[in-house]
């Protein structure tokens, strides 16, 4: 069966049709299926992966590099169509002609993306956990819609994540992208928010996008002085209490600083509100002495949706909320 990117186009809107409609892939055709894994791949976006760098060189950046395993034949014959073509992803197949265990050593994947459907694919799965240096796995397959089912291969692969199938377009090119930065350590260790360079990236594509939302960033420098509980352990309730209050915003870290978007079109002092409480939890996570903590924010219309601009105003508006002392957000005017 030979899968075309002419056969993409041609059927691309019908298939967005019946994606909408349905909203679910359980009982679509094999030609729906198709559609939806061409789709996926020119969807993919680009993802900034760190690379090694001689000091005083510039940090450069390089595909994430995916090891599929997967037995529907389908899907193998049109990865193989698109492998070539010019993608953000360097895509490879487990197949007759690639074993997955020489195709760990030579080509180096970020990530494995394994059918946990099919017994023959967790078979070369076990067989992969044995290596010295297994690149993690992301588990999909219809058994993830059941917890219980799904159990005994979680505790067994241990995977960075699971895709219940069937899924819906964005959330699978949404989870493949934010998997292969896990696997490249992209999240901060301590806070679990994207180290800065992801975030930069997310967030210049939001803003060519012109979305209208709050740059926002919380410094937490006022921790050092704080004798109890660890520092450590300070910053991750002071980080747990902003995630708790804007689980819709894109957060990162840098350094000391946190930094945030949050897409919104309401008025800026509800977002004062919320973060304003969300400051006064942070500050309860240091028993002594009282700290302060200063916070800072512009609306990204007011800048020409520029993400320098945006961090540039916010970090001023930082400044002043720390020579205030009030514990309270403060908008660059």
């Amino acid at each position: 069966m030979n899968f075309r990117r002419d056969f993409a186009e041609d059927k691309a809107k019908d298939f967005l049709v019946t994606l909408k409609k349905s909203r679910r892939l359980a009982a679509a055709s094999q030609e729906i299926l198709t559609q939806l894994w061409v789709k996926y791949a020119e969807n993919m976006p680009a993802i900034p992966i760190l690379t090694d760098s001689k000091k005083g060189a510039p940090i450069m950046l390089h595909k994430p590099k995916i090891l599929i395993i997967d037995s529907n034949l389908g899907t193998l014959d049109l990865f193989n169509e698109i492998i070539n073509t010019d993608m953000e992803y360097s895509l490879f197949l487990e197949s007759r002609k690639i074993n997955a265990r020489d195709a760990v050593y030579t080509k180096k994947p970020d990530l494995i993306l394994l059918c946990a459907d099919s017994s023959t694919c967790l078979s070369t799965g076990e067989a992969l956990l044995s290596l010295k240096e297994c690149p993690p796995f992301v588990l999909m397959g219809k058994v993830f819609a059941n917890e219980h089912r799904a159990a005994d291969i979680v505790k067994k692969f241990k995977p960075i994540d699971t895709i219940a199938l069937p899924f819906e377009i964005d959330g699978i090119c949404q989870k493949i992208e934010d998997d292969s930065m896990i696997a490249e350590g992209m999240i901060d260790e301590l806070t679990e928010l994207w180290k800065k360079p992801c975030f930069d990236f997310k967030l210049n594509r939001l803003m060519k996008k012109k979305i209208d939302g709050i740059f926002f960033c919380v410094s937490l420098n006022a921790y050092s002085f704080a004798a109890n509980p660890s520092r450590p352990l300070q910053i991750q309730m002071a980080v747990f209490a902003l995630k708790q209050r804007f689980p819709e915003a894109l957060l990162g870290i840098s350094g000391n600083i946190v930094v945030g978007f949050l897409p919104t079109d309401k008025p800026k002092r509800e977002f004062e509100s919320r973060i304003n409480d969300a400051l006064s939890e942070m500050i309860e996570a240091a028993e002594k002495p009282v700290i302060y903590i200063p916070a800072g924010a512009c609306e990204s219309g007011d800048y020409s949706y520029s993400p320098e601009d945006m961090l540039l105003y916010a970090d001023k508006a930082m400044e002043i909320s720390g020579h205030e002392g009030k514990n309270k957000v403060k908008f660059y005017k």
